[in-house]
């Protein structure tokens, strides 16, 4: 990021974390953390979730409005802009959203995934805080990781700095990246 500093830009490092060689299936289920595999087979024996590739965008954005609620986080993303984002993809097959849906079709979370050469990111997802129990969130990204390895062979959780949220993604085996925010010019605290 040398010319970017010599041009008068700020830069901060960030994580994500990635998966690798994930058409290594068996490895990868091996390198998850015992309580992200325990949440998969509950989610598929005891709750009977059942994931599901294209659901609507808008159960997708009323569950993550839902976590955003419940962490008492402010949602910056804008609907718009997230939602032209989900059409372009699903209409170029570069992503899609999945959710898992218990026997009485009751979305309990959703993933949105986009893939482009190598790689897949997990951009947005979210989750009914009444059914957070029942491990919907790691099948549905267990089985997109699945999914996506066919044709792709890295899977980016695209990072968090939220301790909780950094925690589950290495839960699932990923290895820690840093990558670079740079910016130029002055923000308020609000931005």
């Amino acid at each position: 990021w040398l010319p970017f500093y010599w041009a008068g830009y700020k830069q901060t490092t960030r994580y994500t974390y990635r998966l690798l060689n994930i058409k290594q299936e068996e490895m990868l289920w091996n390198n998850m953390a015992t309580n992200i595999r325990r949440n998969i087979i509950k989610a598929k024996e005891k709750h009977r979730i059942t994931v599901q590739k294209g659901i609507s965008i808008e159960a997708f954005l009323r569950v993550q409005t839902q976590t955003f609620e419940r962490q008492q986080i402010t949602n910056k993303t804008d609907i718009k802009v997230l939602t032209r984002l989900i059409q372009a993809c699903r209409k170029r097959n570069q992503g899609d959203i999945w959710g898992g849906y218990d026997e009485k079709g009751e979305l309990h979370a959703a993933a949105f995934i986009v893939w482009q050469n190598d790689t897949a990111w997990y951009l947005a997802g979210g989750g009914n805080p009444a059914l957070r129990d029942s491990g919907a969130h790691s099948l549905i990204l267990w089985e997109c990781i699945r999914h996506v390895a066919s044709f792709i062979n890295t899977f980016d959780f695209e990072g968090s700095m939220i301790p909780g949220v950094e925690r589950f993604f290495r839960e699932f085996g990923a290895i820690q990246t840093p990558y670079f925010t740079i910016t130029k010019g002055n923000f308020s605290l609000l931005d």
